[in-house]
């Protein structure tokens, strides 16, 4: 699939992306099933795939942090949303664009942006959520020019 900013909205994008993770989910247990198969253990796939049930984190910690970019213009950058969506990943479970502020003395535009983090598949820390937000987040955004405030 292919990602526009410019003709997608924010919660079009989300739908994307929560069908991705589905359809990488199931194409996973297909991969470890036919490697199964190919080692000769197609008959105790129930051992390592009950199909029952599905492993997920029953209360997934939840955490929001905002994050505040400057910007040339009142439009959103582009590249914001592939670029928290190749970060995050599965960590991401929603991305909500807030108020964009004027600063007339320097003519540039404040984007603001909030990221709930959850990942329904693992648990996840308050350090690791951190590390997401204030390092890998921070970093990949500046890689791609952006500057955060």
């Amino acid at each position: 699939a292919v990602l526009s900013t410019q003709s997608t909205g924010f919660s079009e994008l989300f739908e994307l992306h929560r069908a991705c993770k589905s359809k990488r989910r199931r194409l996973d247990e297909q991969l470890d099933k036919a490697i199964m198969k190919e080692m000769g253990l197609e008959n105790t796939k129930d051992i390592f795939y009950p199909t029952s049930y599905e492993t997920r984190t029953l209360y997934p910690l939840e955490e929001t942090h905002d994050v505040s970019l400057w910007c040339n213009s009142r439009e959103d950058p582009p590249s914001i949303i592939p670029t928290v969506l190749e970060t995050l990943g599965l960590n991401l479970h929603k991305l909500e664009k807030g108020e964009v502020y004027h600063d007339e003395e320097n003519n540039r535009f404040s984007h603001n942006y909030r990221i709930t983090y959850r990942n329904e598949w693992e648990a996840l820390s308050r350090s690791q959520i951190k590390q997401l937000a204030h390092g890998e987040l921070r970093d990949a955004l500046q890689r791609n020019g952006f500057t955060l405030h």
